[in-house]
This record gives C-alpha cells, sequence and structure tokens, in this order.
C-alpha cells in the first residue's frame, strides 16, 4: 500500500478550475483520508480537464459539479470500484490508518435496497458484510442515526417507503459499516422540496458530527450549498466532436430497432449470443451419456449368444441345427465388430441429427426464452412502459412477444446444429474411450442419418415407401 502522503489542491491546468478549498475547509494539520489525482491521458475522456487533484480530511465536503455527460458518474463508480474512467489515469491513495472496509461507501440515486429484504434485514446485511455484529441494538442505533425507528419502520420493505425514507434508510447502510468517505450520487432527485431539504440537512450534520468526508454529485445548488461545500470540482464536458467515438450515425443505424425485422434481428443476435454455449454445454453432457449407456449396453450383449438362442428355440430337434449353430457363430465372430460400430454411430446419429436433437433444443430455448421475455415484460411494467405502449396504441404483444417468437423460430435450427455437433463431438470421444471405434470411423458412420434423411425428403415425393438402406 502506497505512503501516506498529501496531494496539495492544485489548480487544473488550462481548462477549467481545479478543485478548491472554500470556507470551512479542514486545517492544515489534518492527514487527508483521501487524496484523489485523475489525469486526463486520450480523447476518450469525457472531461476536458487536463488534471484534477484533491485531498479529503475528516468532515470536508467535496462538490463534483458539471453538465450532463462530463463524467461524473464515470468518475465516483471509477472511486467505488464499479466502473473505470475511460481515457485518464487515476491515482488514488488513502490514509493508512483507515481499513479497506471503512474506506468508501455509495449512496446511489434514489437509495438502493435489497427488494427481498426488510429495513432493518438490509441495515443487518450491510453490518454482516463488513464483519461487524449486527444484534437489534446495532441495527436500531443505525436507524435512529437518519432519523428512523426501528419498531416504527424496521419491518417495512422497501417498496413501502417513501423516496426520503429510502435515502435515509440507504444512507443507514453506509453509515452501519463506519465509511470514511461517502459518495453522494444526486441524493436529492426526485424529491420533494421539503424532504429534499430535510435530506440536506440531515447530510451535513452526519459529515459534521462523525467526521464524514462527502463526496457530491449535484445539479441542485441550493441543496449542495447546505452542505457547506470545502471543495468544489467543475469537469468541463468535452465536445461530441471531440470524442473519437462521436462519428457520424446513419439513420437505419439510430432507428435499427424501430421496425419490426430490427426487433427480431436484435433477438435473434440475444439468443444465439447467450444461448449458444449453454446449448453446446447441455447438448455434450447428454451426448456422453447416451453415448456412454449405447457402449455399455454394446459390451455387455454377447450377440452370437442372443442368436443361437433364438435359433434353438426354432429349430429344437432339427438335425441341421449343430451346422447352424457354427456357421451363425463363424459370421457373426467375424462381422460383429463392424456391425457395432455401424449401429453405435447410426443410432447416436439418428438420436441427436433427428429426434433428441431438436427437442433437447426446444426445451432449453424455451426456458431461456421464457425468462429473459417474462423478466423483460414484468420491468417494462415496472416502469411504465406498457403503459406507454397502450398511450401511443401500440400493441404490447406485437411489440414483445411476436419478435420473440420469431427470433426463437429462426434461432432454433442454428442452435440444434450446433449442439448436435458437440453432442457427436463428445460421442466419438466416448466411442474412442471404449475401444468401439476411433474418431474418425465414427465421423465418416454418422454422417449417414443426415444425408440419409436429406435424400428420403426428397425421394418421397417420387417413391413415399422409400426408405434408408432400400
Amino acid at each position: 500500500m502506497a505512503p501516506r502522503r498529501r496531494h496539495s489542491d492544485a489548480h487544473a491546468s488550462g481548462v477549467t478550475p481545479e478543485a478548491r478549498p472554500k470556507n470551512g475547509a479542514a486545517s492544515e494539520s489534518e492527514e487527508p483520508l483521501l487524496s484523489l489525482k485523475i489525469t486526463r491521458t486520450n480523447d476518450s475522456c469525457p472531461f476536458l480537464n487536463a488534471q484534477i487533484a484533491v485531498s479529503l480530511a475528516p468532515g470536508n465536503v467535496l462538490w463534483l459539479r458539471g453538465p450532463s455527460g462530463a463524467g461524473k458518474s464515470f468518475t465516483i463508480l471509477h472511486l467505488a470500484g464499479l466502473d473505470r474512467l475511460p481515457g485518464a489515469s487515476v491515482d488514488i491513495r488513502w490514509d493508512e490508518a483507515v481499513p479497506a472496509s471503512e474506506r468508501l461507501g455509495v449512496l446511489f440515486q434514489k437509495g438502493v435496497l435489497i427488494d427481498s429484504l426488510s429495513l432493518a434485514e438490509n441495515v443487518a446485511l450491510s453490518l454482516r458484510a463488513t464483519g461487524l455484529p449486527h444484534p437489534p441494538e446495532t441495527v436500531a442505533a443505525s436507524l435512529e442515526a437518519v432519523g428512523l425507528n426501528l419498531a416504527a419502520d424496521g419491518a417495512k420493505m422497501p417498496g413501502e417507503l417513501s423516496g426520503g425514507m429510502l435515502r435515509r434508510a440507504a444512507l443507514a447502510q453506509v453509515l452501519a459499516q463506519r465509511k470514511r468517505v461517502v459518495v453522494l450520487d444526486e441524493p436529492f432527485v426526485g424529491l420533494d422540496p421539503p424532504v429534499a431539504a430535510g435530506v440536506a440537512r440531515l447530510l451535513a450534520s452526519i459529515a459534521s458530527s462523525r467526521r464524514i468526508a462527502l463526496i457530491v454529485v449535484s445539479h441542485l445548488e441550493p441543496l449542495v450549498e447546505m452542505l457547506s461545500p470545502t471543495h468544489q470540482v467543475l469537469l468541463e464536458r468535452a465536445r461530441p466532436e471531440d470524442l473519437p467515438c462521436a462519428r457520424p450515425v446513419s439513420s437505419r443505424r439510430q432507428f435499427a430497432r424501430l421496425p419490426f425485422a430490427g426487433r427480431v434481428w436484435w433477438r435473434l443476435f440475444d439468443y444465439l449470443l447467450y444461448s449458444l454455449p449453454l446449448i453446446v454445454c447441455a447438448f455434450a453432457a447428454t451426448g456422453a451419456a447416451v453415448a456412454m449407456l449405447l457402449a455399455d449396453m454394446m459390451e455387455r450383449i454377447d450377440t452370437v449368444e442372443v442368436i443361437s438362442s433364438f435359433l434353438k428355440e426354432s429349430l429344437a430337434g432339427n438335425p441341421v441345427l449343430p451346422m447352424v449353430l457354427g456357421l451363425v457363430d463363424q459370421i457373426v465372430r467375424a462381422n460383429e465388430a463392424a456391425a457395432k460400430q455401424k449401429l453405435f454411430a447410426l443410432a447416436l446419429g439418428s438420436i441427436f441429427a433427428i429426434e433428441l436433437g431438436p427437442l433437447l433444443t426446444a426445451l432449453l430455448l424455451a426456458g431461456r426464452i421464457g425468462g429473459s421475455y417474462s423478466g423483460e415484460v414484468a420491468m417494462m411494467a415496472a416502469t411504465s412502459q406498457l403503459d406507454l405502449l397502450a398511450l401511443l396504441t401500440v400493441s404490447p404483444t406485437r411489440w414483445t412477444l411476436a419478435p420473440a417468437l420469431l427470433a426463437a423460430l429462426l434461432a432454433a435450427p442454428i442452435l440444434t446444429a450446433a449442439g448436435t455437433v458437440a453432442a457427436l463431438a463428445t460421442s466419438a470421444v466416448v466411442g474412442n474411450l471404449f475401444g468401439i471405434m476411433s474418431r474418425r470411423e465414427f465421423a465418416t458412420e454418422a454422417r449417414a442419418p443426415a444425408a440419409c434423411r436429406a435424400s428420403t425428403s426428397e425421394r418421397s415425393r417420387h417413391a413415399p415407401w422409400h426408405r434408408c438402406g432400400t
């Protein structure tokens, strides 16, 4: 770990003002909790500031300002280890006296809790994840610090909380983990003015009393001023023409998902990209299991004994029986290995190319499509997208279900072919391990079912009675 050291709050070179301490900054004698230095390295960086350097001591408040698209969210997500700031080198130095588990907490936009847990359970989870004891008394103290009550609010689920309560609950989670620096990503968005002001007063009080440093991203200047920011960083957004990725986009690409065919194409791409690994693994495992079962049966069955038993019953008392049994033993022994090879390859080829393959693909694809489709519809319902489609007089079924079904029909044969290849490849390995036939011999024999099926479909128009091998 890098030694403790302090970065002076030097101003950025050239483009924008740098992090300048304001009234109320920590005294020079205080060691910084966090020293941050960001240097722009190439044009993929979302802001034009050549360099940003700021040090935060206990109780400091950094206001990260700038227009939308200037990289504020990228910067805080990089600090939290959740994303990477493109086009920049980031040097983060922490006070060695601060344990890693107590360094940085994030209060996400609108507050984020686990939906399946109650308010009290969410706080207890954050304590447990940090390795701290989580008795009811500790949970109650964490909730009381943000103006909530364990008895009255602890059993409430996240969906039952108002916007202000949700912010307070998320803050309780962060405080319970004893974080020394807290990132606030638009903490006032979506709140009524009185509620937002109450949240701002709470944050200012906690930062002052607990000596917690805050990094605030917000466009609401009056509310941020209530926190008495000690530092400000203004990010200057790179113009679209300055970015290497900002190339003219054709209208066809801009509206690619609007036509029905475009939505089908994107569904098809999704199914092939994410379902192909599942199909290949499932077919490979099934191929290995069926091949081992068939190979084991062939090893156990004595073909000569089976035929001889049948002949003894059918030709009992016939004087030519001994001669027939001798011929059977001679002929079958000479051709048994080749017959088993052909049977092994043809059986597996027929199972996967004609019978089991399409069924297995249909089952796996149905599960994959059902899960993704139900999740998409639930998300659209939760975010009122279905209501928007209704207002636009667009059928939700045609918009969502129809492209999904058509894309599935197009993807099924492609996935079946890929899965069949994987199943036959593992079957060939099993046949080689059991000493039935080599992989090359299996590949030659296994092609017969597919070729036979193709020729049969062609000849059946002229001779409906035609069968493979006749």
